[in-house]
């Protein structure tokens, strides 16, 4: 029997690949591969199927039973998808576990450079609900090294297939992944997968940032209602093409300086064009002075405000915050401001309210 295991990276299409494996079970069937189901996560999105072979899971317990199921579903080959298996440093357990039940096993990665990852991981983070990130990217799991051990580990029993991630709609994910297991034929012309897990704009991660400090009685149901809302902005024409840059020129020579030599080994291990090149010339840092396109800005501040307004009528800050919080709200505040140039009567009201709702943050009014 044999195994492709899929490890990440975080941040590299992983959603969208594991959304569509999960949707084309059956057609995955008919041409011999078969995809268990992974456990429901929140919203549309349906996490991969292997974290219950993931040692740092809480479902690594049923390891035995779910590997003895698959065995017993008669397939000669097996995809299992992961994400939570690139931050294992020491896959020797992992590979121990398998070699038991698979008689071939290849693992298939999709990497990207250090920089524009540890930005995308960092906004991951903020989109789910951190106050404060400081994209110290010395104390993130090291994604490359981990990688180039699974290579070592595996190589003895099958393919180690390395691919670079460009950012797209998950589409090119998709194919290079059917391509390496050579089944890309048997689902013809795969056209747009749906973006699962959705990059913000920079005005909409640096908003939910500033937003993630504040206080409110509902604090729940206020998150709830503006994630919502960012994720139908972030789909609109236009936007989610954004990004600021978070490293300075010195930062990212430090970055390149320590991940350079295993970079090297891992590109010396991919196929095709990519082979040998250097990671970081793939894809362009991201640079700051993108600005969002003005339809986003009239959504963000006329739907945003009016919205997260309503649901927060009985909103109330810690005193005791106040002062900590003093200088993140007045940002928020000049944020907001920055936008009135380009509204309409109707939108300018809602901004209206919403800056009153600031101003009333700082003095420790309240209505």
């Amino acid at each position: 029997m044999k195994l492709y295991l899929h490890i990440g990276w975080p941040k590299t299409g992983t959603t969208a690949l594991q959304s569509f494996l999960h949707q084309s079970r059956s057609t995955l069937c008919e041409l011999g591969l078969y995809y268990p189901e992974g456990h429901q996560g929140s919203g549309d999105s349906v996490p991969g199927n292997g974290w219950k072979i993931c040692p740092e899971s809480v479902l690594y317990k049923h390891r035995h039973e779910f590997l003895e199921e698959i065995i017993g579903a008669g397939y000669e080959k097996v995809i299992l998808s992961c994400e939570g298996l690139s931050r294992i440093g020491a896959p020797e357990e992992i590979r121990e576990l398998l070699e038991a039940h698979f008689d071939s096993i290849s693992i298939v990665v999709f990497i990207r450079n250090q920089v524009n990852h540890l930005v995308s991981y960092g906004d991951e983070m903020i989109k789910a609900n951190s106050r404060y990130i400081d994209y110290d990217w010395e104390r993130l799991p090291d994604f490359a090294t981990n990688t180039l051990r699974y290579a070592e580990l595996f190589a003895p029993l099958g393919q180690v297939i390395i691919r670079v991630y460009r950012p797209g709609d998950g589409s090119e994910v998709v194919r290079q992944f059917l391509s390496a297991l050579g089944v890309e034929g048997g689902f013809g012309e795969v056209g747009d997968v749906a973006i699962v897990n959705r990059s913000f704009d920079q005005e909409l991660i640096e908003f939910k940032r500033i937003a993630n400090t504040l206080d409110f009685e509902s604090a729940e149901v206020y998150h709830a209602v503006l994630d919502r809302l960012l994720y139908k902005l972030s789909a609109s024409n236009g936007l989610g093409s954004g990004r600021r840059r978070v490293f300075n020129d010195s930062e990212i020579e430090k970055i390149r300086d320590r991940f350079g030599e295993v970079n090297q080994k891992l590109m010396d291990l991919v196929a095709g064009e990519d082979r040998g090149k250097d990671l970081f010339s793939i894809e362009p840092a991201f640079v700051e002075g993108v600005t969002m396109p003005e339809v986003g800005v009239k959504t963000l501040a006329g739907i945003v405000a009016q919205e997260v307004l309503q649901t927060h009528r009985d909103r109330k800050v810690a005193e005791a915050k106040m002062v900590a919080m003093e200088n993140e709200v007045k940002r928020l505040r000049e944020l907001v401001g920055g936008l009135s140039g380009r509204l309409s009567y109707v939108e300018k009201g809602m901004l209206a309210r919403l800056d009153r709702f600031i101003k009333n943050l700082i003095t420790g009014r309240r209505k």
